[in-house]
């Protein structure tokens, strides 16, 4: 018995592992474009910040920051423990192996240290998922856990695909097998970001993890889909969030002043998803479609309401037939 979901490897995904490559190597070309230990640390509080965010807890980036700078901020006890925690996990990603499945125990131990009793063990109780009184997804059996990690982790070891593909799909089974009674989400964001960094060192800067809290109700949509035992949704979605978050970073790395703070309180929603858009039409009219291809977007709804009609109602673009907006030969500039 296989307790792993499948996927197929579509052309988008062959498309966003290419973008994703070409933005990798202009941090290589560009030097200029790695970000000081400063910045690097400024986007480690990010990921913290937005990985913990996603499941409840309501710091704020600044408060965040504070709490690891040791000041003293008036949240609930339990918030600030949880950062401090989350930190300390990401902090000690450098001693750690991604093949490991003893590490990955060790990194749940310091993630969830003082939150859940059974920290850095795999749960001995049935676990799922729910939304209200149901149930959404029933985690792997408790007395199946070993075998099931096993499994995820040989088959991270001998996966022939492409890192980037691997990472998105031990995300997703890892949150399928759901292997500890509490702290599955960030655990999961924190490994796949491992996986990551195992690839191009270049992506230990990058904190996703701030993209996918930009597009949390996306997040989750794709996971419950997983559920079927298919991860292809999944994989495209986060390739997306990595590339979004790699051409944030581009962004970010040439507007940065002396301030490296000079970063938002709260994860970045619509504005640097415009901005990416911006990228992509760069001087062309280009259609809807052909700019969801150079997104590398497959979700038409997910691309009109946080790319599309964002920009449009930030007159950062205009339609070129303004009355007739649904006409098929419908294209959308820079505006002028």
């Amino acid at each position: 018995m296989s307790y792993l979901p499948i996927f197929q490897t579509t052309p988008l995904m062959v498309n966003l592992v290419a973008e994703i490559v070409d933005l990798v190597r202009a941090f290589d070309v560009n030097p200029e474009l790695i970000p000081n230990p400063t910045i690097r640390k400024v986007n480690q509080l990010r990921a913290v910040h937005s990985s913990t965010w996603i499941e409840g807890n309501t710091l704020t980036f600044d408060e965040v920051t504070a709490v690891i700078d040791g000041k003293r901020v008036m949240a609930p006890e339990r918030e600030i423990f949880e950062a401090r925690q989350a930190f300390a996990a990401y902090t000690a990603l450098d001693e750690m192996d991604p093949l490991s499945l003893d590490d990955l125990l060790r990194a749940h131990g310091v993630m969830m240290r003082g939150i859940a009793k059974d920290a850095g063990s795999l749960r001995k109780v049935e676990v799922g998922v729910y939304s209200g009184a149901k149930l959404l997804h029933a985690g792997t059996p408790f007395a199946e856990l070993p075998q099931a990690m096993n499994e995820l982790f040989d088959w991270l070891g001998v996966s022939p695909d492409h890192p980037l593909i691997q990472g998105c799909f031990f995300h997703c089974a890892f949150e399928g097998i759901h292997p500890f009674s509490d702290g599955n989400g960030r655990t999961g964001r924190l490994w796949h970001s491992l996986i990551n960094r195992r690839w191009k060192e270049q992506l230990a800067w990058i904190p996703v993890e701030t993209m996918v809290a930009a597009n949390q109700q996306d997040y989750y949509r794709v996971l419950r889909a997983s559920n079927t035992g298919e991860a292809t949704a999944f994989i495209e979605f986060m390739l997306e969030m990595v590339r979004a978050s790699l051409m944030d970073a581009v962004i970010r790395a040439k507007g940065f002043t002396d301030n490296p703070l000079s970063t938002p309180q709260e994860p970045p929603k619509l504005d640097n998803l415009v901005q990416a858009l911006l990228e992509a039409l760069g001087n062309r009219e280009l259609s809807a479609t052909d700019l969801m291809a150079s997104l590398g977007l497959s979700d038409r709804k997910h691309f009109r309401e946080s790319y599309l009609q964002p920009a449009l109602e930030a007159r950062a673009i205009e339609p070129t037939i303004p009355d007739k907006p649904r006409s098929p030969k419908q294209r959308y500039r820079r505006a002028r």
